[in-house]
């Protein structure tokens, strides 16, 4: 008998165990994103 992941049984398990959080690269966010960032940043 052969053992089968879950992410090989269920093709949305890669999406559970690695979810999409909407992260983007830092060139992708507008200028007024960048200074939100920037302003909740401590130094």
């Amino acid at each position: 008998m052969e053992f089968k992941l879950w992410s090989e049984l269920n093709v949305e398990a890669k999406g559970e165990l690695k979810p999409n959080l909407g992260l983007r690269s830092w060139n992708k966010l507008s200028a007024e994103e960048k200074t939100r960032i920037w302003t909740h940043t401590v130094y």
